[in-house]
């Protein structure tokens, strides 16, 4: 922000070298030009503040909690025996390549139209000059957006030209999260809601009530809902409160308020994909793009663009598309039968191929196992031109339409089933060297799947490199870097990229590191894959933790590679060989409580984990890494005084995911000229990358401000002995890494610690 201020600035000084015109002339024109837009910025900042001062007072009112009613637009709503909206919208027109219709288009033009002067139209040169370069910044969820928007609301920035300037933010996000229709906001999916929301655009009997015309009484609306957006800094649900206060779509208004942001926040899955970037209007050109929480950027690019499927989604989908086309056979027109036909045809040919992989033997539909369009879609694929059919489909709305008639028929078990098959059909018919189709497996299940997985996501983020002024990866964890040089933007020069690392803000006496590469019985630990089950490593362990349990005060967590691992381990420490279980033992030292595998029940346990803390007991939180405890949850101050670190996660090897990309990453070291040896050592050094992410990640949910502390101990050989390993941890652990991994030098130093922060 500092830097953006101090760039407008210097821009109202540089004048028009170009003409022939004497130097006073020029000078006279630029100061003119200076004056000018000095008077209208300091006018915008004036009528701004007025905003915020009715604003306060508006909040003031509703703090007496006075009843106050406000008249709705009467909204027209379709007869429930209508049929007609379940049938695919016209095709008669062109398209126009956006995969938006084009009255949708000509609304969203007009929408930039304006007649309150206060707010800068799209006439007003020298406003859209002042505005023109932005900082976009993208996170990964919007809770962490919003932990932004708390901390831009705290400093002041110098002002360009006036007394005072404010900070203008505008937020970016989906329809799923922006929409205020009564019904459309209801829909589950995202999907739903953008084809019902471009639905009701069309037809005039169910038009939204919230989508501001072109008269001028909307415009007025429109303009009013802008000034109170730029007054002060927002996040999404303010956006959604003022939406619903103003009777206006907060979704296409925001569009307009971003012309005059100097911020603009989005969820980064809306940045990376140029169709949403698109949709929202969002400029690239000479933007600041910063990207926080940058450690999942690869694998979220992979994700937006990788699809699978399986018989178990294919069926119910083929009998929904049976079910609509016999309802609407006799009504739908000529080209819109002609296309639903097509789709049964190759939704059809999916499940014809899906029941022959699941009869053949395991080991030719092993998981990365390539498999080719044609042999999935054998003739069917020959008679359809994908490429047209995608068109339709994104100007008919057919899979909306389709799912919509039968969840009005409670036809349920097909909900959200056909959206998914005709994503995995469009992304299979745009084969390229970035992606690959293959075999794969159902999570938790044998199922055989289709998946077409992107190996490449470097062109998907080019459009970012090539047209922005800057891009920033920032995140806590981002070792190691080399990955992101390699696959994210491998065609940038070495000399333009800049890699900027510090230590923590905490001092070097607020952690202690310990490794380990043996336990209290000198039982050495060593948890690969073929020795982790080891029932006397797993017993050492647990005495381990026991021990450390008594001298960690408050919180401790630990973490280790899967959901099956920690079972594994739990079922061992509950066995009763004589006396107490170990499980007995560590409960009577602290509360136990374990991740839950489904997302729903975190917090729950996380409440009766703190819950445990704050009563002085102290408690134990097992928890797996690359689960939703080990990303995105503060565990600060007494939550985690101790985080335990149990072996190397490697990502399993076997997973289609990795072994494609294992693949793609060793041809990829040969094709630029590397050796087979060189190949295959790049594929070693990924894998260990992805592992080495995930520690630093989990690592890093402990110290979360300048004056906590914790022990971090990592309870493996490799920890203390493997350069690599060590070479590619976050460097505020890796400065720290003592030169002993014994037992006694780890257990002395973390009780010495403790007694120093007088906890023991």
């Amino acid at each position: 922000m500092t830097w953006l201020r101090d760039h407008k600035r210097n821009s109202l000084v540089v004048g028009d070298d170009d003409g022939d015109e004497p130097k006073w002339v020029k000078e006279a024109a630029a100061e003119l030009r200076k004056s000018q837009l000095e008077d209208r910025i300091a006018e915008f900042e004036l009528h701004l503040e007025h905003i915020r001062k009715q604003l306060e007072a508006e909040k003031r009112r509703k703090s007496d909690d006075v009843p106050r009613f406000k008249r709705q637009k009467k909204v027209t709503v379709v007869a429930e025996d209508s049929e007609d909206e379940f049938l695919p919208n016209s095709n008669d027109r062109k398209s126009n390549g956006s995969g938006l219709a084009p009255d949708t288009i000509r609304l969203l033009r007009q929408l930039g139209d304006n007649v309150n002067k206060s707010i800068p139209d799209e006439g007003d040169e020298f406003m859209q000059e002042y505005y023109h370069t932005k900082i976009i910044f993208a996170s990964r969820t919007h809770s962490q957006l919003s932990q932004f928007v708390k901390q831009l609301r705290l400093p002041v920035f110098d002002p360009v030209v006036s007394s005072s300037e404010s900070v203008k933010h505008v937020p970016f996000s989906s329809r799923k999260q922006l929409c205020i229709h009564p019904k459309v906001s209801k829909l589950s999916s995202v999907d739903q809601v953008n084809d019902a929301c471009l639905d009701m655009q069309k037809e005039k009997n169910k038009k939204c009530e919230f989508m501001l015309t072109n008269d001028s009484a909307d415009k007025i609306r429109s303009s009013e809902f802008q000034e109170k957006v730029l007054s002060e800094i927002h996040d999404i649900e303010d956006l959604v409160t003022l939406g619903k206060e103003s009777n206006v779509c907060p979704y296409y208004e925001s569009r307009k308020t971003a012309t005059m942001a100097e911020i603009v926040t989005m969820p980064y899955q809306l940045l990376l994909q140029r169709s949403s970037r698109k949709a929202l209007g969002v400029e690239l050109k000479d933007a600041i793009i910063v990207i926080d929480e940058a450690h999942n950027i690869l694998d979220t690019i992979s994700s937006m663009s990788s699809t699978s499927v399986s018989l178990t989604d294919v069926l119910p989908s083929l009998q929904g598309l049976q079910i609509y086309y016999d309802k609407f056979r006799n009504r739908l027109k000529g080209i819109n039968k002609v296309y639903v036909a097509k789709l049964i045809k190759l939704v059809s040919a999916l499940q014809d191929f899906l029941k022959s992989a699941s009869q053949l033997p395991a080991k030719k539909t092993f998981p990365g196992t390539k498999v080719s369009q044609a042999s999935i879609l054998g003739s069917a694929g020959d008679l359809v031109n994908m490429h047209e059919l995608e068109a339709y489909l994104q100007e008919s709305k057919l899979v909306f339409k389709v799912e919509s008639y039968l969840d009005s028929r409670e036809q349920s078990g097909v909900k959200h089933s056909l959206f998914k098959i005709v994503s995995f059909l469009m992304e299979m018919s745009n084969p390229s060297a970035d992606g690959q189709t293959c075999y794969g497996r159902r999570p938790g299940s044998n199922e055989v799947t289709i998946e077409y997985l992107l190996l490449d996501p470097s062109e998907k983020f080019r459009d970012l490199v090539d047209e922005a002024r800057c891009i920033v990866l920032a995140g806590g964890t981002m070792e190691p870097v080399e990955d992101y040089k390699n696959f994210l933007f491998p065609y940038v020069p070495e000399q333009d990229v800049r890699v900027f690392s510090c230590g923590h803000v905490i001092p070097d006496t607020n952690l202690c590191v310990s490794t380990l590469d043996s336990g209290p019985s000198k039982k050495e630990f060593h948890f690969t894959f073929d020795k982790r089950d080891s029932s006397d490593m797993i017993d050492e362990l647990g005495d381990s933790i026991y021990n450390l349990c008594g001298t960690i005060p408050h919180g401790v967590v630990v973490f280790v590679p899967s959901y099956q691992y920690l079972d594994k381990i739990i079922a061992r420490w509950k066995t009763t060989l004589k006396g107490l279980s170990l499980w007995d033992k560590l409960s009577q030292r602290k509360s136990i409580f374990m991740e839950p595998k489904k997302a729903s029940e975190t917090e729950q346990v996380l409440s009766k984990y703190a819950e445990k803390i704050s009563q002085g007991s102290g408690a134990l939180l097992l928890s797996v890494v690359g689960a939703k405890l080990s990303e995105g949850i503060n565990f600060s101050d007494n939550m985690a005084r101790g985080v335990i670190l149990v072996g190397l996660p490697f990502p399993n090897l076997l997973s289609t995911e990795m072994v494609a990309k294992g693949e793609f990453v060793k041809t990829e070291t040969i094709n630029r000229g590397g050796t087979p040896e060189m190949g295959k050592k790049a594929q070693r050094d990924f894998y260990l990358n992805v592992c080495m992410r995930a520690v630093n990640q989990s690592i890093g949910r402990a110290i979360r401000h300048a004056n906590d502390y914790a022990a971090i101990i990592l309870v493996d050989k490799r920890y203390g002995n493997d350069s690599q390993v060590r070479e590619k941890m976050s460097g505020w652990i890796r400065d720290r890494l003592p030169t002993k991994s014994d037992w006694q030098s780890a257990y002395s130093s973390t009780t010495e610690f403790f007694r120093e922060k007088h906890c023991i």
